[in-house]
């Protein structure tokens, strides 16, 4: 099986452990208490660094947003690399 072409997303993986977890309160999970407790906990943990990576690709997009609306500024300015300069000597 070609694991690379059959990811999910991490949202998807998120989705499904919570799914596990909600399905579990309804049956007698008594017999893998201890297996599930580690997965909850795993999960939490999980949870919490996607939250991280989404804020760092938020604030990623925004400074990419950023840097593009400054180019074009840095462009259209006077004297800007979209400007043509004369030629200047050094003083010497």
């Amino acid at each position: 099986m070609d694991h690379f072409n059959n990811r999910q997303t991490s949202g998807s993986r998120a989705n499904k452990g919570t799914q596990i977890l909600e399905k579990a309160k309804a049956i007698n999970t008594k017999p893998i208490k201890a297996r599930l407790e580690a997965f909850a906990e795993t999960h939490r943990v999980f949870c919490d660094a996607q939250d991280v990576v989404d804020r760092a690709r938020e604030a990623l997009q925004a400074q990419k947003q950023n840097v593009a609306l400054l180019d074009r500024l840095q462009s259209r300015a006077p004297g800007g690399p979209g400007q043509a300069v004369g030629r200047r000597r050094c003083a010497g």
